[in-house]
């Protein structure tokens, strides 16, 4: 898998008020439509007869709407036609962004170099083949609601769980036990970042017949990595399953349906 791209080098943006859509694209290097399902047939109603541009790119940001649906809806247009997810970690510029061209159309060294420059700007970027779209966004987006999860209970444990049996034992005011607990989460992905061997990094911390060794045991009983493994599957099947069909009937009717 190639490295992780990261380029902080920031498109020009200029802003435009209009009172429709088309307006604003003709105008635009890079469109991104980003509404929800139910408005997406409207959206791309109102696109539809728009000049094409071959320096232009289309971008998907609905994370089961892909670049060939997008083709189907528009299949004379002639610029690159991209499938993007991001993550909430984009407020901090932390995202990972998710790309994939439509596996019939490659777009051109230059709009793939623009396309990357626009999502470097928020975090880091992987191109992927789209038939992993929907594992990547399980992986790369839906993820973070899990490790929310994790890191908040190992800080309740610190703050609310710690038994009273031994006296040397204090339990932590609960912000300070999730600032904590998120350095360690942030340490341990930059770690992983570097090595990709979480056995490793594993062996390294727990010290056999010591203290992490008697919680990963615990973690062990309660089938932790299978319960997270399970969720994950549910998560890739259930966008999978919001993907929807499009149809078009001449240049002016966009019918959508979701299966």
């Amino acid at each position: 898998m190639p490295p992780l791209l990261r380029d902080r080098a920031i498109p020009r943006v200029r802003i435009l008020q209009q009172c429709q859509n088309r307006n604003v694209a003709e105008q635009a290097d890079i469109v991104l439509l980003g509404c929800k399902h139910s408005n997406l047939a409207e959206l791309l109603h109102g696109l539809q007869g728009m000049p094409h541009d071959p320096r232009r790119s289309l971008i998907s940001m609905m994370g089961s709407v892909s670049p060939d649906l997008i083709v189907e809806a528009f299949p004379h247009w002639t610029g690159s036609v991209v499938h993007g997810i991001c993550n909430v970690a984009a407020a901090v510029d932390e995202s990972i962004a998710l790309l994939s061209l439509t596996d019939n159309r490659k777009a051109d060294a230059e709009s793939q170099r623009v396309v990357t420059n626009l999502f470097a700007t928020v975090g880091v970027v992987q191109w992927l083949p789209e038939c992993q779209m929907h594992a990547t966004s399980a992986l790369g987006s839906s993820s973070l609601a899990y490790f929310a999860q994790v890191i908040k209970g190992l800080a309740q444990g610190a703050a609310e769980n710690i038994g009273t049996g031994n006296n040397n034992v204090r339990r932590l005011p609960l912000g300070t036990a999730l600032a904590i607990a998120a350095q360690a989460a942030r340490g341990t992905a930059t770690l992983l970042q570097q090595s990709n061997y979480p056995g490793k990094l594993v062996a390294q911390v727990a010290t056999k017949g010591v203290t992490t060794a008697a919680g990963l045991a615990v973690l062990k009983k309660e089938k932790v990595a299978q319960t997270l493994q399970a969720h994950f599957a549910i998560t890739a099947e259930a966008t999978a399953g919001l993907t929807p069909s499009i149809g078009v009937g001449g240049d002016s009717t966009t019918g959508i349906k979701m299966s």
